[in-house]
């Protein structure tokens, strides 16, 4: 698994997109529009964010300690 600092901006900033577009992009009348209402499926988004982190190097093959999250993981 890839360490979060190692992403470049633009890497991050894609990933950020990703997220935005499983989130909130709504295609239902032809168009592409980002609706803060739009219902959401819940395993298929579960599903959909660990894609795009795989995509990216960020999904961990074996059991890490969370501290690889860094102070960036804030509960």
């Amino acid at each position: 698994m890839r360490d979060l600092s190692s992403l470049t901006r633009e890497e991050a900033l894609t990933i950020i997109a990703k997220f935005m577009a499983i989130a909130y992009l709504d295609e239902a009348d032809g168009s592409q529009s980002l609706n803060p209402d739009r219902e959401l499926a819940g395993a298929d988004v579960v599903a959909d964010v660990v894609s795009v982190l795989a995509e990216h190097g960020l999904h961990p093959e074996t059991v890490y300690s969370a501290e690889m999250l860094g102070p960036h993981l804030s509960t």
